[in-house]
């Protein structure tokens, strides 16, 4: 009977001191010394070896760090302060960070604001002071037209308007063929009403 409870703690030891050096936190083992009281004995690691980052600890025992799975998701958020426009897209997480912790993320992100985290997904913020749009004004079938400033629109005209190109002088008109490019709706509004008048 007492080899068996001698066993018993000797296998708690063991896993006891397996599960420290795991983690990297400290356990309690008990020992009994030849008729002895149970006496409480820490054990913990070295204070050379490294301890993961992040633990989350769950009724008294640390749990390896959150990492993100291959096929987590990630979300920017762009926040333009000068027209007051938020817009997101969200993406397959590229392989390169699969794996990788929030730490590791924030180095890499640096300029970034980690909003969300988790093994199956990542939200980073960033706020920018541009314009959320981007537009050109210039010319298309002798109208002044707005064309979207961006080359991943399949059709990237906006608007044509009822402006005559020819009425205005042949400065303008050039500069119109050129094309004028403008940030934000509020500045486009000023350009076609300067236009319209």
């Amino acid at each position: 009977m007492i080899m068996k409870k001698f066993v018993a703690l000797a296998i708690a030891g063991l896993f006891a001191v397996s599960l420290a050096a795991m983690y990297g936190g400290a356990s309690y083992v008990r020992e009994k010394n030849a008729g002895e009281e149970l006496k409480k004995t820490e054990i913990t690691l070295k204070e050379s070896e490294e301890k993961p980052e992040e633990t989350e600890e769950v009724f008294g025992a640390s749990l390896p760090p959150i990492v993100l799975s291959e096929s987590a998701k990630i979300t920017y958020k762009y926040k333009y302060n000068s027209d007051d426009k938020t817009i997101e897209t969200t993406e397959k997480l590229p392989y390169f960070l699969a794996g990788l912790g929030r730490e590791q993320i924030a180095k890499i992100y640096e300029n970034w604001k980690i909003s969300d985290f988790s093994a199956t997904s990542l939200v980073l913020s960033r706020t920018v002071d541009e314009a959320s749009e981007k537009y050109i004004v210039g010319v298309k079938d002798g109208y002044i037209a707005v064309f979207y400033d961006d080359a991943q629109k399949q059709d990237n005209v906006m608007e044509v308007t009822d402006i005559p190109v020819a009425s205005l002088t042949s400065d303008e008109q050039i500069r119109l063929g050129r094309g004028i490019r403008i940030k934000g709706e509020k500045e486009l509004a000023e350009i076609l009403q300067d236009y319209g008048s």
